[in-house]
């Protein structure tokens, strides 16, 4: 692999020429300079009573290790077929400035994503604070109430149900076996639906090709969020506020 070789320090960034390589000694100064540069700037924020931030770099930077671990394995293959509306939970990262981070709820808004394609692309999600005007929100935001939370509700209603009807008294141990599995799963449902708030908003400025690797849920036909999916008219009014703010009107 061809890396990159220091040319100048201009603008407050290195500028690189890819066609250059590092002796193995270059390249161990460059990983030394960088990771003292990276401790002293963490210390700096631990001391300057900005810890969380550090701390939240600090797990970002181990995440992003177990990604980088895991891409030579990685099959997307082995994971669900994300349909158009689906609702994911994905890991963004810790980003620069006003671009959006951390573990998110998203939309999944491929027309059509294969289920060998590594990426797909997504809008994120924000809760509703006690002090959002919902009425007053930006261009590229888009309240959709609170139509995942009564879904995941509804999911979690139906296990219940399913639940309730088995006779235990009569079970086989195979159905014990099941009836556990599905107790384990109702919980883990439960669980979201208590982490969760009741209104959501699409930040479709934010909008973001990302790698399935980021995917925290769902993953599997396991996951607590399999099956959840945003309605057609929710998809529709993406689809306007999409065409108004980031396309070129056709006459």
């Amino acid at each position: 692999m061809i890396q990159a070789k220091y040319l100048k320090f201009a603008g407050g960034f290195w500028e690189v020429n890819m066609a250059k390589k590092l002796s193995k000694n270059e390249s161990l100064n460059l990983k030394n300079e960088m990771l003292a540069k990276f401790d002293d700037y963490l210390t700096g924020l631990i001391e300057g009573e900005q810890k969380a931030k550090a701390e939240k770099i600090s797990y970002w930077v181990l995440d992003w290790i177990k990604y980088l671990e895991r891409e030579e394995n990685f099959s997307p293959n082995k994971m669900l077929k994300y349909k158009r509306g689906s609702i994911v939970k994905v890991h963004l990262g810790f980003n620069v400035g006003s671009e959006e981070g951390g573990l998110h709820y998203a939309i999944v808004i491929d027309a059509n994503n294969d289920l060998k394609n590594p990426v797909f692309t997504v809008i994120p999600l924000t809760s509703v604070k006690p002090h959002t005007d919902i009425e007053k929100l930006g261009k590229n935001q888009l309240f959709i109430g609170g139509e995942i939370y009564e879904k995941l509700t509804k999911k979690l209603t139906k296990l219940l149900e399913k639940l309730s009807s088995v006779q235990l008294p009569e079970a086989t141990e195979a159905e014990l076996g099941e009836f556990q599995e599905e107790l384990a799963y109702a919980k883990r449902v439960k669980a979201e639906i208590d982490r969760m708030k009741t209104g959501s908003i699409a930040l479709i400025g934010q909008v973001t090709t990302i790698s399935k690797l980021r995917i925290f849920d769902p993953r599997n036909k396991f996951g607590v969020l399999k099956g959840i999916r945003v309605s057609d008219d929710i998809l529709d009014k993406i689809d306007e506020h999409l065409q108004k703010n980031f396309f070129k009107k056709t006459k």
